[in-house]
């Protein structure tokens, strides 16, 4: 109680007696105790077991909902609660394989309502989004750091309100749970690239792009950011390697082309622009996507936006011999995928060279999982300062167009929402 009076002099702390029990030391150790979402002292196991099957019927429960919205609050409330219990229950990292399973059988499950599903990689699955993953962690992932780290905290503050305890703290270099996991997840993310084939290394860091991922990040307020169960479940099979790549997929390349040009419009008038639709050269047949005129868009602009394709880019020696790294390393999979867009861009220019239409040339180039051409990253760049809202929709848009077209699963590509 020392530590509690200690804590209520500072703070103005009271306790409720509904909500309190005392228990010595003795009784912690045999009985344990449940306290503020996890369990303390003995039968910590017995705990565990209880919350998985509590787990497992709210992951059931979701099952029920549109798909998008049950992976969001999947990654977003129940993956979050899992990691408070990481820091608190002494646990080997193994203990947790029956949650572990729960995550992957349900995004198994998800694929394989577009496609045939085999052994599904749990690399992809815990890896955070920023990692190129679905951004559900596996607990027996960072059970270990998430414990050790939660333990020194919590020992370094003991002893600083209460030195005369003399307790032991570990040696620590002040690095933080984030910091130590960031170290995990890269070795991880490494070692799944060095497993995979180049052609499926390619697609997994091209779609891990910021563009990639932003239909993960989505909030269904909207039509335009409610994906169909079909199109997202086929994303979902798609971003863990189980559907096979394919070259233009007709009407569903048309839509991916068609939408982004629609949100492009969008997006520049929104900052003020005056924008027309498929300017024709002057004296010739070649037309481009827009026409935009305006402050932001530094006078007068012809867009002409085009998909880079990186799955004939797996045959090919690394893009830059200067590279001293793995073949499947994320420098050389980044240069070969980002010497795809380059060339697109270059064919646009040879294409356009010599015509005139009232406005200075911009290909728009993005590759099919996302990573965008230097210039398109300075266009959105400049959007942000200038308008974060509107470069936050664009984003979540182009990449959903990108997503659909991914999926290749609906007899209808055009509908979404």
């Amino acid at each position: 109680m020392k530590v509690y009076d200690n804590e209520k002099a500072l703070s103005g702390l009271t306790l409720r007696p509904e909500k309190t029990w005392r228990r010595s030391p003795q009784e912690i150790r045999e009985v344990g105790g449940d306290l503020l979402g996890t369990h303390i002292g003995a039968k910590q196991p017995d705990f565990l077991q209880k919350f998985a099957d509590d787990l497992q019927e709210q992951v059931l429960r979701l099952k029920k909902l549109r798909c998008q919205d049950a992976y969001l609050i999947l990654r977003k409330s129940l993956v979050p609660k899992t990691n408070h219990l990481l820091r608190s229950l002494e646990l080997a990292p193994t203990a947790w394989k029956q949650v572990d399973d729960i995550f992957v059988n349900f995004l198994e499950d998800l694929a394989s309502k577009a496609a045939s599903v085999q052994e599904i990689n749990r690399s992809i699955v815990s890896l955070p989004l920023r990692f190129g993953g679905l951004g559900v962690t596996l607990p027996s992932d960072i059970a270990g750091i998430a414990r050790a780290k939660c333990l020194t905290r919590a020992l370094k503050y003991l002893d600083e309100i209460e030195p005369a305890m003399g307790i032991l703290v570990p040696e620590d270099d002040n690095s933080t749970q984030r910091d130590e996991s960031n170290k995990m997840w890269l070795k991880k993310r490494d070692s799944l690239l060095q497993e995979l084939p180049k052609r499926d290394a390619l697609r997994f860091i091209d779609s891990s792009s910021w563009l990639g991922t932003r239909w993960l990040h989505a909030i269904p307020f909207s039509y335009r950011t409610t994906i169909r169960d079909i199109n997202f479940c086929g994303a979902i099979a798609d971003k863990l390697l189980q559907t096979d790549i394919h070259g233009s997929h007709g009407g569903r390349a048309i839509f991916r082309h068609e939408s982004i040009k629609k949100f492009l419009k969008e997006a520049y008038e929104q900052v003020g622009c005056k924008v027309a639709m498929e300017p024709q050269q002057e004296g010739g047949s070649s037309r481009g996507d827009l026409h935009v005129r305006g402050l932001f868009a530094e006078g007068k602009r012809v867009i002409d936006i085009s998909i880079a394709l990186t799955s004939g880019a797996a045959g090919r020696n690394p893009a830059n011999s200067n590279i001293s790294a793995p073949q499947n390393s994320v420098a050389v999979l980044n240069t070969t995928i980002n010497k795809c867009a380059e060339r697109r861009y270059m064919d646009k220019i040879r294409k356009y060279q010599g015509k005139t239409f009232g406005g200075t040339l911009m290909p728009f180039i993005i590759t099919a999982g996302g990573t965008m051409h230097p210039l398109v990253e300075d266009f959105m760049e400049k959007l942000k300062r200038k308008n974060r809202k509107v470069h936050d929709e664009l984003g979540w848009h182009i990449s959903i167009a990108l997503m659909i077209y991914r999926a290749r699963v609906s007899s209808d590509p055009i509908v979404n929402g």
